[in-house]
């Protein structure tokens, strides 16, 4: 069941799409967290020449770098960091050069989502709440002005663990996260400006992780029951649900590809290891992007027109 169907009209001013007609699957970058030798950084896999080669050297035995987002046109970097127990937001040229924390702030700031100009960042902090006070990790969701360096708190009531943000809409005017309730955890549009929250599923399973489509009439998420997780399309103007993956285990954390033909998202079918695959919409062919006998995970397409530096750390590998 949809509640809020009008959000479509979201759709008529789509976000810039990363030039579909260059893309290609076959010859596509995907940015991803790793872990090797149990120290998380961000990863690049080239599929046109199946070189991998790491984009941070943050990791160490207490913490690193991931949940990395790619800025609109494909300039930057944000992700978070952590260091013990404190995490914080950064930002980068994906080019390479040193990071800038963004946050700065003692307590958690986490899961960075881009405006669609670039110039803003949103995500939630757990600033004025004592961790399980509401939840296991409670807080609000905040925008914060890169070039003006301003900060504003844009949710009223407080989220009662990391659910939000996960995506900003294609026009700029709300950004997607989840909410619990009685019934379990669904997806909710943020209006920005208003902060009202309008929700978008109400499913038995919980809903969440969502993001646009570049046309911004659909959005892809993963439900979750007690025995998988798979990820589902919502049609924002009919209402209708499709789910387009399969399996046992867990399908989370979907990225729409810039002709909006795949999805790229995270896999575990034993909860033990975890890869990133990619399905296509059309006909649920399901594509191995990044599977080793490591951890990868949180996958995001690179801009075709922004290649990534082979000098950002470390060696290649194949």
């Amino acid at each position: 069941m949809v509640l809020a169907l009008v959000l479509v009209a979201c759709a008529a001013s789509p976000r810039e799409r990363l030039e579909p007609d260059r893309w290609s699957i076959e010859t596509a970058e995907v940015l991803f967290t790793a872990q090797r030798d149990g120290l998380s950084d961000l990863y690049v896999l080239d599929r046109s020449t199946g070189e991998t080669r790491r984009v941070t050297g943050l990791g160490t035995p207490d913490g690193g770098a991931n949940a990395a987002r790619v800025s609109p046109d494909g300039q930057d970097l944000a992700f978070q960091v952590r260091h013990g127990s404190n995490l914080e937001i950064h930002v980068r040229a994906l080019a390479g050069g040193e990071s800038r924390n963004v946050t700065r702030h003692l307590d958690y700031d986490v899961n960075p989502v881009w405006s669609p100009d670039g110039t803003e960042l949103a995500f939630m902090s757990t600033r004025g709440f004592e961790l399980g006070s509401l939840g296991p990790f409670p807080g609000h969701l905040y925008v914060h002005a890169l070039e003006a360096d301003a900060l504003r708190q844009i949710t009223t009531a407080p989220l009662t663990s990391s659910l939000g943000p996960s995506d900003w809409s294609p026009d700029g005017t709300g950004i997607l996260m989840a909410r619990a309730g009685e019934n379990g955890i669904d997806v909710y549009r943020l209006d920005v400006r208003s902060g009202v929250e309008v929700r978008l599923t109400d499913a038995l399973e919980d809903e969440y992780s969502a993001t646009y489509s570049h046309s911004g009439d659909r959005i892809a998420f993963h439900a979750e029951s007690d025995s998988a997780s798979q990820i589902v399309v919502l049609d924002l103007a009919t209402g209708e649900r499709r789910v387009v993956t399969t399996g046992p285990g867990s399908r989370y954390s979907p990225e729409w590809s810039p002709d909006d033909e795949w999805l790229l998202f995270t896999a575990s079918d034993d909860g033990a290891r975890y890869d990133i695959r990619a399905v296509r919409l059309a006909d649920g062919t399901v594509l191995e992007i990044v599977s080793t006998e490591e951890d990868e995970r949180e996958g995001q397409w690179l801009n075709p027109r922004a290649p990534a530096s082979r000098e950002a750390g470390g060696e290649a590998r194949r």
